[in-house]
């Protein structure tokens, strides 16, 4: 999938409750997921540990975000407390009984 400069913007988003951006701007779930998606590609650490923060508050998963943090995981320049909390997400999925 790919994903646009729109997703890019909309990545300060991420800095709220995903409860909150959802229940003030009406969007469906679905519609933050390549959000999240982008933020879990970035270089840097600090978009990746806003997005890991809304999955680990309850932001339902799909198999392209847990795609997205087994890349995180495996990532160099990523803290390893990142690394660490991605793959617990993917290993939660993967226990849910999602397959990806």
């Amino acid at each position: 999938m790919q994903h646009g400069a729109s997703d890019v913007h909309r990545l300060p988003l991420l800095e709220r409750p995903w409860r909150v951006v959802v229940a003030e701007s009406g969007s469906d779930m679905a519609s933050l997921t390549p959000v999240l998606i982008v933020a879990l590609d970035c270089p840097t650490n600090y978009w990746p540990s806003q997005a890991l923060g809304w999955l680990e508050d309850g932001f339902p998963m799909n198999v392209a975000i847990a795609e997205s943090l087994r890349g995180l995981h495996e990532r160099r320049g990523i803290t390893q407390r990142n690394r660490h909390r991605a793959l617990h997400l993917v290993k939660a999925y993967l226990r849910s009984g999602a397959r990806s």
